[in-house]
């Protein structure tokens, strides 16, 4: 089956995707023993899942990433197929899957992961230099820090009179972004990562706002600043606000904030306003939030972006 779009995609993904691991106890977290609970396998990643969830809102999407040899890693590159995602620019090796192993605590929030990329840096420049249509055509170019930060100044560098997106993964991948920082048009970081970055204080509603005028200032256009159970601070010349995270029962937080950065995308792709970006991410991530797997296969757009 080709996996070919004949009219170029809408958005071009590049970055990770993994198998993701899950364990949650049954009771509170005990460190250093043996918790029984539950462990469930998905397919994961932040760009992967970025690029379904696009699918699932009927946007043209490619994914540029690396997947393993193993049946984990076919399986999940079947399931992007079927899903509608143009893998045609994907590598295909004979390497493990790339794995996110995370223990939730017992409220299903995360407590510590630990992921194995080593196969994104075959995401390298001269594979990228390969697909320039896709990365050119693209409306919106998604990129995660997965990938190396060679790979990252490249595809910054070249699409930074265009719409990119950043979203920063992880505290120890966010270095890979500090020189780029006037060269991003849109970042999406959370909390924990913007920290890292910045290495100031994000406690108060004044640390927030005072880290958020920081980035900004580096020369992001636009920034997302997720705060977990406290919603959202967007900020840019546009338009800057504290919104508030919908409240649902929540049966797991991986994957939230991919589901957050794609209703932005998908927002971003529509020309809405940046309100209306951020009104489509947080609805997102509460449908995310509310279902096992990384990305809840209902997600529809009408689900986030109200006809007018």
């Amino acid at each position: 089956m080709s996996t070919t779009i004949n009219q170029p995609p809408t958005c071009c993904v590049v970055g990770g995707a993994l198998i993701d691991v899950i364990g949650i106890p049954d009771r509170s977290l005990i460190s250093h023993d043996s918790n029984p609970g539950k462990v469930h396998i998905a397919y994961g990643g932040v760009g992967r899942n970025i690029a379904e969830i696009l699918s699932l809102l009927q946007m043209p999407v490619s994914l540029i990433t690396a997947f393993g040899g193993d049946g984990w890693a076919q399986d999940m590159r079947a399931h992007c197929i079927r899903a509608g995602i143009d893998l045609e620019a994907s590598i295909n090796t004979e390497r493990s899957s790339a794995v996110h192993m995370a223990v939730m605590q017992r409220d299903r929030d995360l407590s510590v992961s630990v992921t194995d990329i080593n196969l994104f840096k075959m995401v390298s420049v001269a594979h990228l230099n390969a697909f320039t249509h896709k990365l050119d055509g693209a409306k919106v170019l998604v990129a995660d820090t997965n990938i190396s930060e060679e790979s990252l100044h490249y595809l910054i560098r070249r699409r930074k009179d265009k719409i990119n997106f950043i979203d920063t993964v992880s505290g120890p991948t966010v270095h890979k972004i500090r020189e780029l920082l006037p060269l991003i048009h849109t970042l999406k970081i959370n909390a924990l990562e913007a920290k890292r970055l910045t290495n100031r204080a994000m406690e108060t509603k004044q640390e927030i706002l005072s880290t958020a005028s920081y980035i900004r200032d580096q020369g992001v256009k636009n920034l997302f600043l997720s705060l977990g159970k406290r919603g959202l601070y967007v900020h840019s010349n546009e338009f800057s606000a504290f919104m508030a995270a919908p409240a649902v029962k929540v049966v797991n937080t991986n994957g939230a904030g991919d589901a957050l950065g794609a209703g932005i995308v998908y927002a971003m792709m529509k020309d809405k306003s940046l309100e209306e970006c951020a009104i489509a991410g947080l609805r997102c991530a509460a449908l995310s939030l509310q279902y096992p797997g990384a990305v809840n296969p209902v997600i529809r757009p009408e689900m986030l972006i109200s006809s007018r």
